[in-house]
């Protein structure tokens, strides 16, 4: 394996595409750091290059002199008064153009004046819509609007600090930086272990299968029933009912595969305790499907029980 190559996987847990070292990696970072789980060495699976039989060493190579290439100088990341012009008087020609995106703009610009792109992007995002200072009020509007969403299961197009961003007059840096803030100082979703999300998870299908529990309270009644604070049960049922644009490109397997699958899946959720390994990847492995075709057909089936919960 050359060296800074990297490979693009799929995440057993989750589903989600990242990028690692490993080829054989199945497990993205934040579902390493979400579980506890050890992360893998890097490197663990290279061989040896030399594979000579003992009696056979290497020769050490003979250094061939070289000239030595100049080193690269990174991009620039400090903006001046002078740059800031600059990069807004490129904006002001290229933007002209009706058919230019503002994608390739940004890139063009970093590559001419030597400038770290996202940098250039902070620039001209600020210059069209200049920052609007965040007042304690408005840092409730943004808490509330999110959560409300959450609560909601709601996911508006283009996502939901975009929305919040455009319903407020913010940028989207804002929000998702406040956001993160915020989060940052509440009881989450990701301090909980695989057992205290398995046991929300149980709680949360018992009374949507009961139709005992309204939607709009199903979050406080079980963080009543268990202990958990309200958000981090909301939290973890809207987990479940994540964006289906994430596993939409996953192969269909079939009615009979998905009876199959929701069969295990009512089975899993009466056990105990949840399986070893990822239960995605266990049931890929028990019916020989792969982690993202079962993470279709566990979140259609969760939606339409949500969906049938709510018409009731």
């Amino acid at each position: 394996m050359g060296p800074g190559m990297t490979f693009r996987r799929t995440c057993d847990r989750c589903g989600a595409t990242f990028f690692s070292p490993e080829k054989r990696a199945s497990t993205c970072p934040k579902c390493v750091k979400r579980y506890g789980l050890k992360r893998p060495q890097a490197g663990a699976s290279v061989k040896s290059a030399d594979n000579r039989p003992d009696g056979r060493k290497r020769e050490p190579a003979v250094p061939t002199p070289s000239r030595p290439e100049p080193r690269r100088q990174p991009r620039t990341t400090v903006i001046t008064d002078e740059l800031r012009a600059a990069i807004i008087a490129a904006y002001e020609q290229y933007s002209a153009d009706p058919n230019a995106r503002l994608a390739a703009i940004h890139s063009r610009i970093a590559s001419e004046l030597h400038v770290a792109r996202r940098a250039v992007a902070e620039t001209i995002a600020c210059h069209i819509s200049p920052k609007q200072a965040i007042t304690p009020e408005l840092r409730q509007q943004i808490v509330a609007l999110y959560e409300g969403y959450v609560q909601r299961g709601e996911r508006p197009p283009g996502g939901r600090r975009r929305a919040i961003a455009s319903a407020l007059g913010l940028s989207f840096a804002q929000v998702a930086g406040m956001l993160r803030e915020w989060r940052s100082r509440i009881p989450d979703v990701r301090t909980l272990s695989r057992e205290e999300l398995f046991a929300i998870e149980k709680a949360y299908w018992r009374h949507l299968e009961a139709k005992d529990v309204p939607l709009s309270e199903m979050a406080a009644a079980i963080a009543s029933e268990l202990g958990y604070t309200e958000w981090q049960v909301a939290r973890r049922i809207d987990m479940l009912h994540e964006d289906r644009s994430m596993v939409a490109s996953a192969k269909d397997p079939g009615p009979e595969a998905r009876a199959k699958l929701e069969a295990a899946y009512r089975e899993y959720l009466a056990s105990d305790s949840p399986p070893p390994d990822s239960l995605h990847s266990t049931l890929a492995k028990r019916f020989g499907l792969t982690s993202r075709q079962v993470y279709l057909v566990l979140l259609d089936y969760r939606n339409r029980q949500r969906a049938d919960a709510s018409a009731a």
